[in-house]
Parts: structure tokens; sequence; C-alpha cells
């Protein structure tokens, strides 16, 4: 659970337009504090469910900052790829991706 949640933090989406950027009505943070104390925040993003959002969707600029730290070996390495190849394959192919590895 932590993990989703802490890479659902690093994605951030950031729309081209500013009329799309003014639409957005509220936002909700969502904040897990794990067993040991660390305090993970995640912004949840869902796509829009009528028909006329979902027509010529202009191109998006993306940002993903993974954690790339000593802590993230083996299994924990495995799910944060699996997650950043899910991200990328939900993209459209206008959209413009900056990957950046974050040792944390």
């Amino acid at each position: 659970m932590a993990l989703w949640a802490f890479l659902a933090a690093l994605v951030l989406v950031s729309a081209t337009s500013v009329a799309q950027a003014a639409s957005v009505k509220s936002v909700d943070v969502l904040r897990y504090t794990a067993p040991d104390g660390e305090t993970y925040f995640a912004l949840p993003l869902a796509a829009p469910t009528n028909s006329k959002s979902l027509q010529a969707v202009p191109a998006r600029d993306v940002v993903i900052l993974v954690d790339t730290s000593a802590s993230q070996t083996g299994s924990h390495r495995v799910q944060s790829l699996a997650v950043l190849n899910d991200v990328l394959a939900s993209l459209g192919k206008t959209d413009r991706v900056r990957l950046f590895a974050v040792d944390v």
C-alpha cells in the first residue's frame, strides 16, 4: 500500500491548456503514515467519464520521478518499474514525458 501511495505521489501531470487547469474544482490529497512513522502523500487521478472530455485531448507534459535509492531493491524495484511501465503505456501518442531517477 505504502509503495503505491508513494509512487502515485511521484507522478505529476500538468496540462498544457490554461483553460483545463482553471476548470479543476477541487483536489483531494491522500496521506498515509506507515508503521515505521514515514508519511506518504498521493494525488488520485481519474480519467473523465463524459464523452465530450474524451474528444481531442491535447498533448500533456508529464513529469515522472522514480525513487532509485538503495532501499528500492528487489521486489520494491520490480513493483516500481511495473508501475512506471503502466503509466507510460497509458499516455497518449502526443504526450511529452520527462523521467527522472531520484535518490531519496
